[in-house]
């Protein structure tokens, strides 16, 4: 996994327990052990420490691309402490990297999905990348640029540009197309997207980046509408002897997409007006055997973070459960990503 640490002359202990409190609220699993922490996000993690008088930082990711993600709000961090100058030790991470493509296709596939079909070279998702994300620019904006280092350069600031990751459905075995499906919701940034684009058009995005479902023998899997296509795609690619539980939370059976799953792993389909929530679907998954296992979490930020300490009280260790925050009830996106529609 790509790892860059450094040592900064930054007083140790209030700027453990300011990183503490702003992890926290952004939704990561923070574990504190006297003078050192460790922040759990999505796909990175960072150890912080006092190294006497100084602070000690570690970052870990699963990506390059996550590894620049995580640098970048470290620095954001202490730049706002006083710090600006940061000299990170090990290998340094590939640069961001951007992928233009041309839109296909979008298809309606059910109420609330449609697929969209890009064609472009997406030989950099070929081996293993299972994520992106999708670049939608503030009104008027140019698209990012490489910088003098190699980092992307964000019009606007990257704040301004909205970038939704996706799980991709399916790609060519030539690379030449892939498709990733979108959940459909009133007021959705990506929904407004979805109306305007045409056969053609050119899209931008970048990756492969982000965790996924990682492969065990027995699997745990409970989602909503946002998580269907990362858990349907864990599904294909399992091996055939695989065991387990999969629930899919969703809005109406016409939802449902054909799979086909291991005999072994039980995939239910879970509509919402059986009033079960998507942490009593994970809270009811059987319970896990004690070795080779894995159970995967996605939907609302504060649910998810619910959701980790049930596995934990379950006796998983870090590597054997992942609870992520694929959306935050309420949240609204700043007025710096609005985007005039065509």
């Amino acid at each position: 996994m790509p790892t860059i640490s450094t040592t900064l002359v930054l007083s140790p202990l209030p700027a453990i327990e300011a990183l503490g409190q702003r992890a926290a609220a952004m939704g990561a699993e923070v574990r504190r052990d006297g003078d050192q922490i460790e922040v759990q996000g999505a796909a990175s993690r960072v150890r912080a420490g006092a190294r006497g008088d100084n602070l000690s930082l570690e970052l870990i990711a699963d990506t390059d691309e996550d590894l620049l993600k995580i640098r970048g709000l470290i620095e954001a961090f202490v730049t706002a402490h006083g710090i600006t100058d940061i000299d990170w030790k090990g290998a340094k991470p590939r640069k961001s990297r951007l992928t233009m493509a041309r839109a296909l296709s979008c298809t309606r596939i059910s109420p609330s999905f449609c697929r969209v079909r890009l064609a472009g070279d997406f030989s950099a998702f070929r081996d293993g990348g299972l994520h992106f994300r999708l670049l939608i620019a503030p009104d008027g904006a140019l698209l990012p640029e490489p910088g003098a280092d190699g980092d992307l350069v964000w019009p606007g600031g990257i704040d301004a540009w909205h970038r939704p990751p996706y799980t991709i459905r399916a790609m060519s075995a030539e690379a030449d197309w892939m498709d990733f499906d979108i959940f459909l919701h009133a007021g959705g940034r990506v929904t407004e997207w979805t109306e305007d684009l045409r056969p053609g058009d050119p899209v931008a995005l970048t990756g492969p980046g982000g965790k996924g479902i990682r492969p065990a023998r027995w699997l745990g899997l409970a989602g909503d509408e946002t998580a269907l296509p990362v858990i349907l795609r864990a599904i294909e690619a399992a091996d055939p002897e695989t065991q387990g539980h999969a629930s899919i939370l969703i809005a109406e059976s016409a939802d449902i997409q054909p799979v086909t799953a291991p005999p072994g792993l039980r995939l239910e389909w879970v509509l919402r007006s059986e009033g079960r929530s998507l942490l009593d679907l994970f809270r009811a998954l059987p319970t896990p055997p004690e070795t080779d296992r894995f159970m995967f979490f996605a939907g609302e930020r504060q649910d998810a973070a619910v959701a980790r300490e049930h596995a934990k009280s379950l006796g998983m260790t870090a590597g054997e459960y992942h609870c992520a925050a694929y959306w935050t009830e309420g949240w609204t996106p700043p007025l710096s990503q609005k985007q005039a529609r065509r």
